[in-house]
């Protein structure tokens, strides 16, 4: 089972044993995956963005989302957690959150931002020394996981950033220092049923 991440969107998909990708190139076109399905595994590959995986111990649910800034601009981690809900009465204070490798504020720095007026990402952009701005959507989804009632000692964020950490790829040293291309995967899945 796949998640794709191309379109940069909102979208959650819940999924089962019962979808299935039968060949190579089958994926589910989403940003975010729930299941409460121990026999199916999630899998994301990002090399900046925040790879956020979500867990309701008490209905045994888990997500997979992928977190750029275009997701995070259409408040993609407050949808899921609200389709989480709906589909499986998972509390966001009970759910456990991790927020996996990804580029941290201080290496994040944008010649051009677009979402500089954007008054729901004043917060999180802030001007560089070097000119330009840095972007931070680590503290910019932890606020939204906060708002929703996540609690704050149930959120784990890697301190690894990926544009300077060598063993991880990255799309912004791609771009900026013409490195090869790459993506590192999350996996996921609930413990098998006993």
């Amino acid at each position: 089972m796949g998640i794709l991440g191309v379109k940069h969107s909102d979208r959650v998909s819940i999924v089962s044993s019962d979808h299935t990708c039968t060949k190579i190139g089958d994926t589910i076109k989403t940003e975010a995956l729930i299941t409460n399905d121990s026999a199916v595994t999630l899998f994301l590959l990002t090399a900046d963005c925040l790879p956020v995986t979500l867990y309701d111990p008490e209905h045994k649910v888990v997500a997979l989302a992928h977190l750029g800034w275009k997701p995070t601009g259409l408040n993609l981690l407050p949808k899921l957690l609200q389709q989480m809900h709906e589909a499986f009465s998972t509390n966001p204070a009970a759910t456990y959150v991790w927020i996996g490798p990804s580029i941290s504020k201080h290496s994040y720095v944008q010649q051009e931002v677009a979402q500089i007026n954007d008054p729901a990402w004043q917060p999180y952009i802030t001007p560089a020394k070097c000119g330009g701005h840095h972007i931070d959507l680590q503290t910019y989804n932890i606020d939204q996981l906060l708002h929703m009632g996540v609690s704050n000692k149930k959120i784990s964020l890697s301190k690894i950033d990926t544009a300077t950490d060598l063993r991880y790829f990255s799309h912004y040293r791609a771009i900026h220092d013409k490195e090869r291309e790459g993506r590192f995967a999350t996996i996921v899945s609930l413990p098998p049923e006993s």
